[in-house]
C-alpha cells in the first residue's frame, strides 16, 4: 500500500481533465442508439451516455446495457479499473494466476478484480473468495469511488497509506463523505445507498464522481483530504477512450 498514492494520481488526472472539458459534453444520444434497453435510463440518461462514451462502463452485450440489473462485484471492479486507468489501459490488465479461489485467471474480469484488490479498493470476502457475481450495495460502491478518487485514505504510524473506513459505522461514514463529495446527486432514494445498486444508479454515482474536484479538501477529516495530483492523461487520451 506504500505506493498507492502514486497509483491514485492516475484517476485524479482523469477526473480533472474530464471536469475541464465539462463532463456533460460527452453525452451523446448516438452512444445509446445500439442498445434496446436505453429507455430504462430514465433520469440517469446523461450519466449513462457519458459513461458509455468514456468507456468507463460497457453493455452487458452489444444490444443491452442491463440498466435495471444489479451491479455485481466483478462489474464494480471493472468500473474502478477503467476509471483509474482509462478503457484502453484497463483492457490490458491480466491475472498471472487465480487472484481468488473463485476467480480463475482466465475469467474475463480476473485482471480487473486483481487490480482493484491489489489497490485495496475492493477486497475479498474471506476464505480466499471474492464472490464476483454477488450484488454490491450503494454504500460499498460509494466507498470504492471515494477511494478511487484519492479520498478515504490516511497514513498510519509506519507511513503506509491505509483506508479510513472500518468498524460498525463504516457505511455511515461513507455516506457522510459521499454526500460531501456530491456522489449521491440525482440519487435521492435512500435505498440506493442501503440496498443493492443497479447498473443505472451506479452510472449516476460514477458520473458524479467524474465531476468531483479532487485536488482540494472537501472537509476537515482525514477521509476528505486529496492525495495529490499528476496530469497523467491528456485531453486526446480522454477523448480517445470514447472510441
Amino acid at each position: 500500500m506504500k505506493t498507492l498514492k502514486k497509483v491514485l494520481c492516475l484517476v485524479l488526472a482523469l477526473v480533472m481533465v474530464v471536469g475541464t472539458l465539462a463532463v456533460a459534453a460527452f453525452a451523446d444520444d448516438d452512444a445509446l442508439a445500439a442498445f434496446t434497453d436505453a429507455d430504462k435510463a430514465g433520469t440517469h440518461k446523461t450519466a449513462v451516455e457519458v459513461n458509455v462514451n468514456l468507456g468507463t462502463i460497457a453493455g452487458k452485450s452489444s444490444t443491452e446495457l442491463g440498466l435495471d440489473e444489479n451491479l455485481t462485484r466483478a462489474q464494480a471492479a471493472t468500473i474502478i479499473a477503467r476509471l483509474m486507468l482509462g478503457d484502453t489501459r484497463a483492457k490490458q490488465l491480466k491475472a498471472e494466476s487465480d487472484p481468488f479461489d473463485d476467480v480463475k485467471a482466465d475469467a474475463w474480469y480476473a485482471g480487473y478484480v486483481s487490480f482493484a484488490a491489489d489497490k485495496g479498493i475492493l477486497l475479498g470476502v474471506g476464505n480466499g473468495n471474492f464472490e464476483p457475481n454477488n450484488n454490491l450495495t450503494g454504500a460499498a460502491f460509494a466507498k470504492m469511488l471515494i477511494q478511487a478518487l484519492g479520498y478515504g485514505w490516511k497514513e498510519d504510524k509506519d507511513k503506509n497509506i491505509v483506508g479510513v473506513y472500518g468498524g460498525s459505522t463504516w457505511a455511515f461514514d461513507v455516506e457522510d463523505d459521499a454526500r460531501a463529495l456530491g456522489l449521491l446527486a440525482n440519487l435521492a432514494d435512500v435505498t440506493v445507498f442501503n440496498g443493492d445498486i443497479t447498473r443505472a444508479q451506479a452510472m449516476e454515482m460514477l458520473f458524479n464522481a467524474l465531476k468531483v474536484d479532487n485536488t482540494v479538501p472537501h472537509g476537515t477529516s482525514d477521509a476528505l483530504q486529496p492525495q495529490g495530483y499528476n496530469k497523467a492523461y491528456t485531453i486526446d487520451e480522454v477523448k480517445g477512450s470514447t472510441d
